[in-house]
């Protein structure tokens, strides 16, 4: 199977890629909500990247590992260390409601 304009090595990577995530999740489990199977999924995102010539989405850092968290997160590893902070649970139910 060729695709004139994008080539082969195009689509050897998508086979590899289509590989990975079959390897990454349960089949079936991530799309079934929306009434669609994996191997549909893959072949959505790679027309789209055909014919938008680009990833058909953003791709963002998590904000979680940016490099101003991970200061706050060590000063808070080295407090609660120190003796300086304790380490309490958090009720994610009500965090949830005061948003």
């Amino acid at each position: 199977q060729r695709v004139p304009v994008v080539g082969d090595d195009l689509i050897k990577q998508i086979r590899k890629t289509k590989s990975s995530i079959k390897q990454l999740v349960v089949p079936g489990m991530l799309f079934e909500d929306m009434g669609i199977n994996m191997t549909t999924a893959i072949t959505m995102f790679t027309k789209a990247v055909v014919r938008q010539n680009k990833i058909p989405f953003e791709i963002a850092a998590d904000p979680f590992y940016s490099e101003s968290n991970m200061r706050v997160l060590e000063q808070r590893i080295a407090d609660i260390e120190s003796g300086k902070s304790v380490p309490k649970e958090h009720d994610l139910k009500n965090f949830e409601k005061n948003q």
